[in-house]
């Protein structure tokens, strides 16, 4: 309202008041710099890294008395509790005595591996409405319960959640199982996912990153064929029929599942009785009110058939030997230059946790690692720098390390002499240990898991 009793008059006499020829204009212009000027690069000289020096301040700091905290382990037998809702499917419950919110979650051990469509009808899923409710009606009513929900897929897994205030997780359940059981298809929806999908397709050729990352990372362990180029073609999903993702999302509750409970209502079958104001329940809730526990409502309000069908078949990306020593390249218009090494480990072994954790804290993790104090803080080759042994996410797969350079294009050869370097007589200093084993144990104590 006040800038609609504002006058062009009064606009040009503001201007003719304040901006005067004492001005500085800017102009960003396009193409080519007819007129630019290489500068010859100099030559480099390593700065010491001086690992073992410290700071008047630091050491008077690193004096300070502090209280060292014990780590508190999650004892999985005593800390998380088993139930059956019926057979086939069981409940993993740890109670929440911090506040009244709970978390719910359907795994489902079943991806775009198995089912290709499945990434596309999950977020097909936050469109849709029901029966009874549009899709914004559907959100509304979530938001008057103070809950919201979310349905997730990856290459072997989806995952289904129901989170928000315990105290009113039947009705969201109730919803929720609505929406599972009985999606209803919008075209105009899925018109617009697809138009979306294409899109972020384009936009991710543009994307260095995807680019380095995702697609050359993902060619370099397993070939041609990998997951990353494992995706529903164009053809496919412009034939698409909101049927069919429907139907998919109908389908997930009835396959092999488990359920995942963190909240504060007890685990036991029967209702339980409370006292008035008891958390998580409402503050006016009379005495005596009866609220169940978490197993009598799954087994009340989520929907499955009598028996649970198992998952189909993943379909498998080989990995590539790595033996030889190659090189791929993408020629991306860009003033830098991003390089990263890929070197096959050994299979996954749950013994070298403790070794992989130290080495990517001391050798290729933060600022005080060796990688980044050598390449970029000492000899100045790269704008970041890193190496890190990746575990693999699976028994029976292969660990890899990965080791990345971001630096000018006109110093590529010296950091990439540099990394190898590196990577073939990895530096000893005893002080960096020393910090990285501490930097180890303090996040281990400080680690809480609920």
């Amino acid at each position: 309202e006040d800038f609609g009793t504002i006058t062009k008059a009064e606009i040009v006499q503001f201007a003719k008041e304040h901006y005067g020829p004492n001005y500085v204009a800017v102009y960003k212009r396009t193409g080519t710099d007819p007129n630019k000027v290489k500068v010859v690069k100099p030559a480099i000289t390593p700065v010491p890294a001086n690992r073992d020096a410290a700071s008047a301040y630091y050491t008077e700091v690193s004096k300070l008395p502090s209280t060292e905290l014990q780590p508190v382990f999650v004892d999985y037998k005593k800390d998380i509790q088993t139930a059956s809702i019926k057979p086939g499917l069981p409940l993993y419950y740890t109670k929440n005595s911090e506040n009244g919110l709970f978390s719910l979650f359907y795994a489902i051990d079943l991806g775009t591996n198995n089912l290709p469509l499945l990434d596309v009808a999950t977020d097909y899923l936050q469109y849709l409405g029901t029966g009874q409710y549009s899709a914004a009606q559907l959100q509304q009513e979530f938001y008057k319960l103070g809950c919201s929900f979310a349905v997730s897929s990856s290459q072997d897994r989806v995952l289904v959640s129901l989170s928000g205030l315990d105290s009113n997780l039947e009705p969201a359940l109730k919803l929720f199982e609505q929406l599972l059981n009985n999606p209803r298809p919008d075209a105009a929806a899925l018109k617009n996912q697809v138009a979306g999908i294409l899109k972020q397709r384009q936009d991710a050729k543009l994307n260095k990153g995807v680019i380095l990352n995702q697609a050359m990372l993902n060619y370099a362990k397993y070939g041609p064929r990998n997951p990353f180029t494992d995706i529903v073609p164009e053809t496919q999903l412009k034939a698409l029929k909101p049927e069919q993702l429907t139907s998919l999302l109908k389908s997930l509750p009835t396959y092999q599942h488990r359920i995942l409970y963190y909240g504060p209502r007890p685990l036991n079958e029967e209702p339980a009785a409370v006292v008035k104001g008891d958390a998580p329940f409402p503050a006016d809730a009379p005495t005596g009110v009866r609220y169940p526990g978490i197993l009598w409502s799954l087994k009340h309000g989520h929907q499955t058939p009598a028996s649970l069908k198992p998952t189909p078949p993943a379909k498998d990306f080989a990995e590539q030997p790595l033996k030889d020593k190659k090189v791929y390249w993408v020629d991306y218009k860009m003033v830098q230059a991003e390089i990263l090494f890929l070197t096959k480990g050994d299979i996954y072994d749950r013994a070298m946790a403790p070794t992989v954790a130290l080495y990517n804290e001391y050798f290729g993790g933060g600022m005080g690692s060796i990688v980044f104090q050598d390449l970029r803080e000492s000899k100045a080759l790269a704008y970041s720098a890193m190496s890190r042994y990746a575990n693999a996410d699976k028994t029976g797969r292969s660990n890899y390390i990965l080791s990345y350079i971001g630096t000018q294009s006109d110093k590529l050869p010296e950091a990439m002499a540099g990394m190898e370097g590196l990577l073939t007589d990895m530096p000893l200093a005893d002080a960096n240990l020393a910090i990285a084993k501490q930097s180890i144990r303090n996040s281990i104590a400080t680690d809480r898991i609920t």
